[in-house]
């Protein structure tokens, strides 16, 4: 059985406080390397590809009597997976190059990896074989690991789908400011009130907000927090995994808390997997973003999703990176997009749609309306209008999305 258990962003103090409790003595052990692989594929998500501090890049294994301990940390999420199928003749800690060992264990098909540490005078290594090849790989002192805390069972939680809080991640964090202008913008807002969860993200520019009620969030006290953006990648990649489990979530003042149970088959056994993540939250304010919100609007244009992207994209070829503007052009049955700077180009691309409104032109950033497209769950989408100077909405069952209008060009807007 494997756990895994996530830590809280590693403050100066918390880093300088080694593990002292390491043995010094050579390691020599054995594993499934499938259970290996799985911890690391896991880790994947934390472990950083550089690193100022080159420790981050490597991770802990520490190997003792009955289990090795798998520890990962990229200085603001911390990972601990335990693996119990194992074969000890000696205890002890090293740290290995995270990356190096996934690709050595993904490209083999041996079905066990033993380990032996060899140190000399000139040399400090970890000896790697498989049935299929051996490797010699370049090991760091153990003992400068950060030391990595596990989830708080005293922590009161709640219940939600994997799934279900992946699609809400996915459908809200691309809102997010992206540029840090705000500390407090740059991450995402989460709340749970009575029966409700809120998840929500904006940058001033594109709002998006997306709800899930269930009796079982009622336990958890109202709580309203802040969720830094690289921690709830972290929990995305995690949860994309789980597509199949229940994860259980707290929150509290200063921290939030994921618990997620992942069950994994091989050919001859089935691997159960305990993900918990711990995360500091973002101290501040989340702006009253619903004030920002117009009523619903009698004036509305339908498309269909995939034509809607797909004309947005092409009309996208002619921006560049300095003006992403586009013009949708609305008259009955049909809209007409096209570009502001005709520096690159022009395009006019017609897209039939279910409009019987008045003549009107809009303008908006395809960045945004792509990314808000990709997310969107439905077949159609019906886009409520509010004029040139309020913002588009759009909604499904579970979210809604708001999208500021850019300022047309007086070309534009004169008809040329």
């Amino acid at each position: 059985m494997l756990f895994f258990l996530f830590h809280s962003p590693i403050s100066k103090i918390e880093e300088d406080y080694i593990m002292t409790t390491l043995s010094d003595s050579l390691i020599n052990a054995s594993c499934s390397r499938k259970d290996l692989l799985l911890v690391l594929q896991a880790s994947d998500s934390v472990v950083p590809s550089t690193s100022t501090k080159p420790i981050y890049t490597n991770v802990l294994i520490d190997i003792r009597t009955d289990h090795i301990v798998v520890s990962a940390s990229d200085g603001q999420v911390g990972m601990r997976c335990v693996i119990r199928r194992v074969e000890v003749a000696q205890t002890g800690s090293i740290l290995v190059p995270a990356k190096q060992l996934y690709a050595m264990l993904k490209e083999s098909r041996s079905s066990s990896i033993h380990f032996q540490e060899i140190d000399s005078d000139t040399n400090h290594l970890l000896q790697v074989e498989l049935s299929d090849g051996s490797y010699h790989l370049p090991l760091m002192k153990s003992n400068e690991f950060p030391v990595i805390d596990g989830f708080p069972e005293q922590c009161e939680s709640i219940p939600i789908d994997a799934s279900l809080l992946d699609s809400m991640i996915k459908q809200t964090v691309f809102a997010a400011d992206k540029d840090r202008t705000s500390v407090v913008l740059a991450g995402v807002y989460m709340s749970i009130s009575g029966n409700e969860l809120i998840l929500a993200a904006t940058d001033g520019k594109v709002l998006a907000e997306c709800r899930s009620k269930n009796e079982l969030y009622s336990p958890l006290e109202d709580t309203q927090v802040i969720v830094p953006t690289a921690t709830i990648n972290h929990m995305s990649r995690l949860l994309a995994q789980n597509s199949n489990g229940s994860t259980a979530v707290a929150l509290g003042s200063k921290l939030i808390h994921i618990r997620s149970v992942i069950d994994a088959s091989d050919d001859d056994h089935t691997v159960s997997v305990q993900v918990e993540l711990t995360s500091r939250l973002i101290e501040g304010s989340y702006p009253s973003y619903r004030n920002a919100i117009p009523a619903a609007s009698s004036q509305q244009v339908t498309f269909e999703k995939s034509d809607l992207l797909s004309s947005i994209k092409r009309t996208a070829l002619m921006t560049n990176t300095h003006n992403r503007g586009i013009v949708m052009s609305l008259t009955a049955g049909e809209a007409l997009f096209s570009n502001f700077s005709h520096s690159t180009g022009t395009a006019h691309i017609p897209v039939a749609c279910d409009y019987s409104g008045e003549n009107e032109k809009l303008g908006m950033n395809a960045d945004y309306m792509q990314s808000l497209l990709r997310v969107y769950t439905g077949d159609t989408i019906t886009l409520e209008l509010n004029g040139s100077k309020r913002g588009m909405i759009i909604r499904s069952e579970t979210a809604l999305f708001l999208i500021m209008p850019i300022s047309l060009p007086a070309t534009v807007t004169s008809g040329s």
